[in-house]
């Protein structure tokens, strides 16, 4: 009974010290008139759909009710609400909608930019089709967050809309401050 009460203890050690290590960090860049608040995630086969959740199907979908890799590097991709680490006491759906924003052609570089999207749109159209893997992306928070506490800081998500993080049309693939590039 003592091996088992230590052995047990042990593991219950481990796995707080486990999900300590793993504690979300949320990476806050200021902006000059807002704070942008971004954070790394991690999608996987379990955790994210680009097939419509029936609860979810709307007109602007393909008949196949599939996400595709629109015109200007858009896509969506569906994240269970109960496998994101931030909380969204108003959002009754079951998923929130992880959206790519659009590039404007004008940008001097947008065929890359959106040449960039599209291999990002297919590593995540590769795990979900062959249900393995990973794919480490870098999500914005805003516009739609709430800041309950800066410090320690609390926040929820007040919209069911998230976006991949974005800048002058290139998805940024890092945290913290913007690089002059």
């Amino acid at each position: 009974m003592k091996l088992f009460f230590r052995i047990t203890l042990a593991c219950l050690v481990f796995t707080t010290n486990i999900s300590v290590a793993k504690a979300l960090k949320i990476h806050i860049a200021h902006g000059r008139f807002h704070d942008y608040y971004h954070m790394q995630f991690t999608l996987t086969p379990e955790n994210c759909e680009l097939t419509i959740p029936i609860s979810e199907r709307h007109p602007i979908y393909t008949e196949s009710n599939t996400y595709t890799f629109a015109e200007g590097g858009q896509f969506e991709v569906f994240v269970r609400k109960s496998d994101f680490p931030i909380p969204s006491p108003g959002i009754h759906s079951k998923f929130l909608i992880l959206r790519m924003p659009w590039t404007a052609p004008s940008y001097a570089d947008s065929e890359n930019y959106i040449r960039a999207k599209g291999i990002l749109f297919d590593r995540i159209r590769k795990m979900k089709t062959k249900g393995k893997g990973s794919v480490e992306i870098i999500i914005e928070l805003n516009p739609y967050i709430t800041v309950r506490k800066k410090n320690p800081l609390k926040i929820e998500l007040s919209g069911r809309n998230i976006f991949f993080r974005q800048a002058y049309g290139r998805y940024i693939n890092y945290v913290g401050a913007l690089k002059k590039e």
